[in-house]
């Protein structure tokens, strides 16, 4: 199975990547660029790798490229990636009924806040963005290294 290289996650970059094995400080994640692998048959295969960063040799700038790939898209490009320290919430189907409640009744205030002030500005004025929980405090959009994943991800 061809593995390609995803990404190099130094400890160093990453605050609250937990410590690997022994003194491991690089994660580095692989991925098979195949649909057909996987743990259910019908995804890519991961592959995570702790390593010691001070034994990584020359880093390569172009990386080996894959004979065979599922479809487009499925091979990654050479980027980098400047990490951001956010924090996540757990999916709001995960938290005491009490607390969902109050934070349906808060989104349910903020959405009326937002039509009255809608219904107060003149025709064609811009309007201001509502706040949710779910995609915006709870789990924001994009790539992350722990916290808590996306309920789609995995079925609460």
């Amino acid at each position: 199975m061809p593995m390609l290289a995803l990404a190099q996650l130094y400890r160093r970059d990453v605050p609250d990547l937990p410590a690997g094995p022994g003194d491991c400080d690089l994660l580095q994640v692989f991925w098979c660029p195949l649909d057909s692998h996987g743990p259910t048959g019908y995804g890519r295969a991961l592959d995570l790798r702790w390593r010691r960063s001070r034994e990584v040799g020359q880093v390569l700038s172009m990386p080996p490229q894959p004979q065979v790939v599922g479809r487009e898209g499925h091979v990654p490009e050479p980027c980098v990636v400047h990490p951001e320290q956010v924090f996540t919430y757990p999916y709001a189907d995960l938290l005491p009924e009490d607390l969902c409640a109050r934070i349906d009744a808060w989104e349910d205030a903020l959405m009326e806040e937002r039509f009255d002030e809608d219904a107060a500005q003149p025709e064609g004025a811009g309007t201001r963005a509502s706040v949710d929980y779910q995609y915006d405090l709870s789990i924001p959009p994009g790539w992350r290294v722990g916290g808590y994943a996306s309920w789609h991800r995995t079925d609460p």
